[in-house]
């Protein structure tokens, strides 16, 4: 068995101030709200190795 993790793209989210752990939580709503960059492109790589799998999403 072979698990492999591809990591979503860039946040689109542009805060990189330093925060508490207090306002982690509006920052991770913020986070959530913002979405990720949409790729057209991916590394070959990465495209061999969906189109062999069985994904299982969690």
């Amino acid at each position: 068995m072979e698990i492999t993790l591809i990591r979503h793209e860039k946040s689109l989210l542009t805060e990189n101030d330093r925060i508490t752990s207090f306002a982690f939580t509006s920052w991770v709503e913020k986070y959530d709200k913002q979405g990720v960059c949409e790729e057209t492109n991916f590394p070959y790589e990465t495209v061999a190795r969906i189109a062999k799998t069985n994904i299982m999403m969690i």
